[in-house]
């Protein structure tokens, strides 16, 4: 028994050495030295024209754009005709189908970027 009283003593007393003294005793400490230089230039132009995505009024508008192009296949392969009516709708839940209609357009046309 005053063995294992003697092993816990030990351990106790590293474990307060460990707490009590500054990490600098406790861990190697090392030297370094190191230099750098850097430069550097740039420039840039641009041009370009406002836009957004197409909204799905914009393709309740112009169907033109995306009718015959398949765009259904995106959305559980809706008709043209049920996407359009999905722009057209109305009542409780009509943003929630023009959304999906106009999601649906959007992936199918590659994000198209409307000006007007």
């Amino acid at each position: 028994m005053g063995r294992m009283a003697a092993i816990f003593g030990a351990w106790v007393f590293a474990m307060a050495l460990l707490t009590v003294m500054p990490a600098s005793t406790i861990i190697a400490e090392g030297t370094g030295s190191g230099t750098g230089t850097g430069t550097g230039t740039g420039t840039g132009t641009g041009t370009g024209t406002g836009g957004h995505l197409c909204s799905p009024g914009y393709f309740k508008t112009h169907p033109e754009t995306w009718q015959g192009q398949n765009c259904g296949s995106f959305c559980g392969d809706l008709s043209d005709q049920e996407l359009t009516d999905a722009l057209n709708a109305t009542g409780k839940n009509a943003g929630f189908y023009k959304n999906l209609a106009g999601t649906c357009i959007l992936e199918c046309l590659d994000f198209p970027i409307c000006t007007d």
